[in-house]
């Protein structure tokens, strides 16, 4: 999420460029006289945003569509089959996932995976023991330790997100909150957080009306942290 993108996360405009983009993804229906889109036309469109990439933390929801592209293309597979095959049946999922696709039946790996509360415990677990679940590696150590501890403090510090999240940094598409915990965090008040420290795991699915609220994340991380305490 340091990509330099003129796309803001504006979820209320009803007329901007977030709100094209869920058409282009078939979340909302298109605008009578609009010209159908898909997730790749739309992201093609994109233009370069002001500063330089590698710059301060921007979170921009096509980044990850891009990146579910990336894994298609380097694997030659369908990224839900290899989702299935690689991650939710080594981790012993109870549960079908599924993946809401565009017209053109891209998948949506920005924001279109849906699962259990359970089963996406699971994937927290399996972070917390180091990448393994059921006696089997799923992802490598390296690349757990990294996710934990790496990206750039400055580069969040510098962002209008440092205001929620003080000690914070955003990497491998998770956020740590600076005291060991690391959560991943979806729109509408979904979590999965994870605190090895407390052996702690929690997958918490809300609606809250509004798509982001950063007091109610300050709450959240706050309940978080007494459970983890008391656990």
């Amino acid at each position: 999420m340091r990509v330099s993108l003129d796309f803001e996360e504006i979820y209320h405009d009803p007329r901007g460029p977030y709100a094209r983009y869920r058409r282009a993804g078939l979340l909302d229906p298109s605008e009578p006289g609009e010209e159908p889109e898909t997730v790749v036309g739309f992201i093609a469109g994109l233009k370069k945003g002001r500063g330089d990439h590698g710059g301060v933390y921007h979170y921009a929801s096509p980044n990850s569509d891009v990146l579910g592209l990336v894994i298609q293309g380097a694997s030659g597979r369908c990224f839900p089959d290899l989702a299935s095959e690689r991650l939710f049946q080594p981790l012993g999922a109870r549960q079908d996932a599924y993946v809401t696709v565009d017209r053109a039946g891209t998948p949506r790996t920005g924001g279109g995976i849906n699962m259990t509360p359970r089963d996406l415990a699971r994937i927290g677990e399996m972070m917390r023991q180091g990448g393994v679940a059921n006696g089997r590696r799923i992802v490598s150590q390296a690349w757990v330790n990294d996710t934990t501890t790496g990206g750039s403090s400055k580069a969040w510090s510098e962002s209008t997100s440092a205001s929620w999240l003080p000690k914070g940094r955003y990497h491998n598409k998770w956020y740590q909150t600076g005291n060991g915990a690391f959560f991943a965090l979806g729109i509408h008040g979904q979590w999965l957080y994870v605190d090895p420290r407390a052996e702690m795991v929690l997958a918490k699915f809300s609606s809250q009306p509004d798509a982001i609220v950063d007091d109610a994340k300050d709450f959240n991380l706050t309940l978080f942290d007494a459970l983890a305490k008391i656990v």
